[in-house]
């Protein structure tokens, strides 16, 4: 009855994911540009510049954007990464069962308690490491692109 996949690419893809499969929820994950640079830095598989992984991001982000405009709004569910392992989480959670209509369930529910954790997202893992000069070139970088993409009308972390 569902097909889950989690290729973030899927994002930029919505439009022609919509007409495919036209009763599809897409589930839009954001997180910190930030700490998704710092992520693609520290895995080999992309590029080892912070700074053009940030501007990457960006476009990233824009290009979602402009896909998930095609859906109809009650079709897209965006959560936050940092929000949903935070405090609150309970509040997505509960939030995406229902958007893809499914009950909780004991084994979902302790894969989220035990590792859906903030330590498990490494949440502001981009500061690690770098000194305050180069932390507050990377700020500056992205609160630059953050103004641009919520000019554009990208929902943006917080």
């Amino acid at each position: 009855q569902r097909w889950v996949d989690t290729t973030p690419d899927n994002a930029y893809r919505a439009d022609a994911l919509h007409r495919m499969f036209p009763d599809l929820t897409m589930i839009n994950m954001i997180r910190d540009g930030r700490d998704v640079a710092a992520s693609v830095v520290s895995r080999g598989w992309g590029t080892n510049d912070i700074h053009k992984a940030l501007d990457e991001w960006g476009a990233r982000m824009l290009a979602a954007h402009r896909a998930l405009q095609s859906l109809p709004p009650d079709q897209v569910v965006t959560v936050q990464l940092e929000r949903l392992v935070g405090p609150e989480g309970d509040q997505d959670y509960e939030r995406l069962l229902a958007a893809v209509g499914i009950a909780d369930a004991g084994a979902m529910r302790g894969f989220f308690d035990h590792e859906m954790t903030t330590e498990a997202s490494h949440s502001g893992r981009w500061r690690r490491d770098l000194d305050q000069d180069r932390q507050s070139r990377i700020d500056d970088q992205y609160a630059r692109i953050c103004q641009r993409l919520s000019g554009a009308g990208v929902t943006l972390p917080t």
